[in-house]
């Protein structure tokens, strides 16, 4: 599924390629995981407060899922992140 959000003008702030997975990463669309495939952010924009209106859409939308999981490939090197629901819908994950 591909989520986009804009601000009040109307310009794309974020885009993320998701989609729910079953116990082995493969597409389920009652999957118990989320797979967030891709997620870009535009120049300038409060990263964690995109992030966080993201996780809440896809915790709408997806009501049944036990967490999500992504490969980060930035300042934290290249490994899986995977975070229990409860986790990702608390701040502090963000930070």
């Amino acid at each position: 599924m591909l989520m986009t959000l804009r601000d009040a003008q109307d310009r794309i702030t974020a885009c993320c390629a998701w989609y729910p997975v079953d116990l082995q990463g493969r597409f389920d669309a009652k999957g118990c995981w989320v797979w967030i495939e891709q997620l870009e952010l535009s120049p300038g924009v409060n990263s964690r407060q995109c992030i966080q209106r993201i996780i809440q859409q896809i915790s709408e939308l997806v009501p049944y899922a036990l967490g999500a999981y992504w490969h980060r490939r930035d300042s934290t090197g290249q490994r899986i992140h995977q975070y229990r629901r409860d986790q990702l819908l608390r701040e502090e994950v963000m930070a």
